[in-house]
């Protein structure tokens, strides 16, 4: 019994540093490496954002709060805003449920298929990803993915399916 629990933590300490490795070898947090802490996150999205070209500046989404896992995250309120701008953004569920409703206008994308799916469309598509999870974990997921496969402009909604309802935003049936 005790070398099974040796085993299982040696496991997970090997997944934490494969998984900062690839954080750190393909750029997945900000410039400077993964953050570490909430107040690590805000001081580098501040430099970030005083670095940014004038033009950038003003665009909260592009650099938004990167965190240690390196998804980007935009509340409901950045997300609406934006989908009223009339700026083309391509929601995507990544929950492969058909009990929930979408949000108005999104697709549906399991996250087991986002990276033979991702093939079909341009890399600069701005793309939000969201799920129905607590944690938003199958959105962020699929967000990195992306980010992966070379998109920049992908975040996850904060809050998922249930942020955006408790809002009073639309929604549509599953099918």
């Amino acid at each position: 019994m005790r070398n099974r629990f040796i085993a299982a933590v040696v496991a997970g300490l090997a997944a934490a540093v494969i998984l900062g490795w690839i954080i750190v070898r393909f750029g997945m947090g900000d410039d400077s490496g993964p953050a570490v802490t909430a107040d690590s996150v805000n001081k580098q999205s501040s430099r970030n954002e005083a670095a940014a070209p004038r033009a950038e500046r003003g665009n909260k989404t592009r650099q938004r709060d990167g965190d240690a896992s390196g998804a980007h995250w935009i509340s409901v309120e950045e997300l609406k805003a934006r989908l009223d701008r009339g700026e083309k953004v391509l929601v995507v569920n990544t929950r492969s449920s058909d009990s929930e409703p979408l949000i108005q206008g999104a697709i549906v994308v399991p996250e087991d298929d986002i990276e033979s799916w991702s093939e079909k469309i341009p890399k600069s598509t701005a793309i939000v990803t969201y799920c129905s999870c607590q944690d938003d974990s199958a959105g962020a997921r699929a967000a990195l993915k992306l980010r992966w496969r070379g998109f920049t402009d992908v975040h996850v909604l904060r809050g998922g399916l249930t942020a955006w309802q408790q809002s009073g935003n639309p929604t549509q049936p599953a099918n």
